[in-house]
């Protein structure tokens, strides 16, 4: 199934280039139409662009037509011709499964509350975070975890830290303890890792 009721996806209105959040509310597989609850605003028979999470390197951009739309501004849709897939990586991904621990910040005032995750693979621009509960789309985050320091005498390892923010909604895994995936980008280049 393409989308899922619940799924996080990024939507672009042509005419004006506005790009926003949505949400899929429901997808009907065999018509390739959905439900979509979005923070902007679309005209009735205007056109979109949804980026729709493909694996952990790329997504698929859809272009879709609004169909209608309801007082609680849900917009239904229909995708129209093929898909373009897109590649996002930038730079080399490390495969790992470092525990690591996140606080959120609201405009550069971080909370006081850190969180579990687990960083599933890393490169200098970003990294691929899984979590135990959903987090919003474009939110500021600091990211702590440990690394290996091969340059360091005996390979001490060493803790790090690390801001960016949440860019896109990965998947949901089933029956695993990390149910959440997300894409975070760095703020700054992390230097620790070369390429």
């Amino acid at each position: 199934m393409l989308l899922n009721p619940g799924d996080k996806i990024r939507i672009r209105d042509v005419k004006d280039g506005i790009i926003g959040d949505a949400s899929v509310v429901r997808f009907e597989e065999n018509e390739l139409s959905a439900i979509l609850f979005s923070e902007i605003e679309l005209p009735l028979s205007g056109e979109a662009e949804l980026e729709i999470p493909y694996e952990e390197d790329a997504l698929y951009i859809y272009r879709a037509k609004v169909s209608a739309i309801d007082e609680e501004q849900q917009y239904s849709v229909q995708l129209i011709g093929e898909p373009q897939l897109l590649q996002r990586r930038r730079s080399q991904r490390i495969p790992t499964n470092h525990r690591a621990e996140y606080i959120l910040s609201s405009k550069n005032n971080f909370g006081s509350e850190f969180h579990e995750g687990m960083i599933l693979n890393i490169s200098r621009t970003g990294a691929l975070l899984a979590v135990k509960e959903s987090l919003p789309l474009c939110d500021g985050l600091f990211i702590v975890f440990e690394i290996n320091a091969p340059t360091l005498p005996e390979q001490k390892v060493i803790p790090t830290g690390i801001k960016g923010k949440v860019i896109r909604e990965h998947s949901r895994r089933k029956a695993v303890e990390w149910y959440y995936t997300y894409g975070v980008e760095f703020e700054k280049p992390f230097s620790a890792l070369a390429g």
